[in-house]
Order: C-alpha cells, then structure tokens, then sequence
C-alpha cells in the first residue's frame, strides 16, 4: 500500500526531528492500514515506526523493543533480510540504552554478520559503530578506539558520511578522556566539512576544536573556530 508506506516514511521523518504526536499519528495510521490491506511487510514497517516512536521520542526503550521484535519477526517471515538487519539494530540499541550491554554485544555481532550476508553495508557501518560505542560505555578505552577505528574506514568505504562525522566525534570525545587534547583537535577538525555537506547547522565540532585549541594554549585558533561555530549555528555560513 503506497499511502501506507508513504506514512511510515513521514513517521520515521517525525520521530528523527521530536516531533512525536505527528510520529505516532503516522506510524498508528500506517500500522491500521497495511493491518486491513493484511499486507505482512507494510505491519512490520508500521511496527518499526511505532518502536521508533517508543525509543527517540518518548525514551521508553522496553516499549520499543517489543514493537521492534514485532517487527523483526514479521520481516523474517516475509523473508526481507536487510529490513530484518535494521530491526535487530535497532533492538541493539535499546539493550544498550538500558544498560544491557552483554545482550546489546551478542545482537551488535550477529548483526555485523547478518548484513555481511544479505548485503546491507549501511547497517554494517552502523552496527560497527554501535559496537565501538558499547565498549565505551564499558569505559574499555583502549578497545573503543580500536573499534572506532575499524568503523571510520568501513564508514568510508560504504560511503556513511552521517556515521563517518558520529565516530570522529567519538574517537575525539575518547581522546578528551584521555587528555590527548592535540588529537581530539584533530578529530573535532575532520568532522566539520563532513558535517557541512551534510547541512547540519548545530556548530558542535566547531565550539569543541575550538576548547581544545584553547586546552593547547591556541588562543587564536580557537577564537577562530569558536566564531565558526556561532556562524554555522545562525546561518551566517556554509563553508
């Protein structure tokens, strides 16, 4: 069902920016649709909306993860691989936003190996991240940074540049951990024209390369990437 489809795109759209009444509204709409239309993928894209709902608009990662294990079965019944490979990443998520990081772990890697098998280097790009991640909430430093490391080239392989400028910002925020200001730089450095190209407008890699040109003594430096930041943040510019 084309208008069916059409509302789970608008939700998934909704759910990205906070707008969660009209994300819930879409994906409930979307669900009833593709329901009475008895069309087995358009439910589980409705049932994926409804757990996108749960998770980046309410933060109620239990709700979440049971529409998305609803969703994951019914594109496994369909046999859909890589839409099932983007439902078991989303579950990874919410086992490790609530702290389960050893279920988190087993789902992240047979994620990586499921997309490896259908075809999905996207989700393979993300997953890597997610695993990187993991182990920086597990506070293994060292291990995240090599993890982090082997997400960026596979980022930059598939061509992920949402991820690609994600895992910079990690690999610098662990390099803050660890008081190496002078390659957090670098790192905070790298992220700004990828977040350029993507039209992102928040500053954020600019007010950070910014303090850590300061924590370098690099007065003027970051007097110049604090004023880019404040650019970017009003509009004033895209370069």
């Amino acid at each position: 069902n084309t208008f069916g489809r059409l509302l789970v795109n608008k939700a998934l759209m909704h759910g990205h920016v906070g707008q969660g009444d009209a994300a819930l509204r879409d994906a409930q709409e979307a669900l009833a649709i593709h329901t009475r239309a008895e069309d087995p993928v358009g439910q589980a894209w409705g049932a994926l909306a409804v757990g996108f709902y749960h998770q980046f608009c309410a933060s109620d990662y239990p709700k979440a993860a049971v529409w998305y294990a609803r969703a994951r079965d019914g594109f496994s019944a369909a046999d859909r691989g890589p839409e099932g490979v983007l439902t078991e990443l989303f579950l990874t998520h919410t086992a490790m936003y609530q702290g389960d990081l050893e279920t988190a772990e087993t789902r992240c890697l047979r994620t990586l190996l499921r997309a490896r098998e259908v075809g999905a280097p996207m989700c393979e790009s993300a997953a890597a991240h997610t695993r990187a991640e993991i182990e920086c909430r597990r506070g293994r430093y060292g291990l995240a940074t090599r993890r982090l490391s082997e997400a960026l080239l596979l980022h930059r392989r598939v061509r992920n540049p949402g991820h690609e400028a994600l895992t910079l910002g990690n690999m610098a925020m662990v390099c803050e951990h660890g008081h190496d200001y002078a390659l957090a730089y670098s790192y905070w450095v790298a992220m700004v024209p990828i977040e350029v190209r993507l039209g992102r407008q928040a500053g954020w890699p600019e007010l950070m390369a910014g303090k850590c040109a300061e924590l370098l003594g690099r007065r003027r430096d970051a007097r110049r990437w604090y004023a880019a930041s404040m650019d970017r943040y009003s509009g004033r510019s895209n370069e």
